[in-house]
């Protein structure tokens, strides 16, 4: 009986999914490594539709995060400064650079971020409910304003819910 696969030894460890898509920031241009929230509520009034491939579906327009730490939605990392009303490439999942921010201290790599509140980047301060979307990747020495790093992220799933 023939295996499928390849040859030899497999690699070691595991390729974690990198999914992305095209959308449009609504209400703001975004920049390189922000973190947006799809506009599955349709609450800008550009986005009218819930079919999916369509320029005005909810699956393809991103607003700013109305709380922070949400607990539910789908994030995605700008992978390129985008205009405002115009079509640009997002990361939903995988190894990127997002800007990240701690109010004091350092980020470790290992460290959990959550969304923050319209600001667009991931935060190192959680508080209880807040769902994890990344893990950091790549330290960062007192981040008290938002800096580019490498993360892990995960804005369909995310990494589980901050419990304490």
């Amino acid at each position: 009986m023939s295996k499928s696969g390849s040859v030899g030894n497999p690699p070691s460890g595991f390729a974690p999914d990198y999914k992305t898509c095209l959308g449009t920031p609504r209400g703001a241009a975004a920049l390189k490594g922000q973190i947006w929230q799809f506009d599955l509520a349709a609450s800008d009034a550009d986005v009218d539709t819930f079919s999916v491939g369509r320029q005005t579906s909810v699956f393809a327009n991103l607003i700013a995060s109305a709380a922070a730490g949400v607990e539910s939605g789908i994030f995605a990392v700008a992978l390129e400064d985008i205009a405002e009303d115009k079509q640009g490439q997002w990361c939903r999942c995988g190894i990127v650079d997002a800007l990240v921010q701690k109010g004091t201290g350092n980020i470790a790599v290992g460290d959990v971020l959550v969304s923050t509140a319209t600001q667009r980047y991931l935060d190192a301060d959680v508080t209880v409910g807040a769902r994890h979307l990344a893990k950091a990747l790549e330290a960062a020495t007192g981040p008290s304003t938002a800096v580019l790093r490498k993360v892990w992220f995960d804005g369909e799933d995310g990494f589980g819910v901050h419990v304490s």
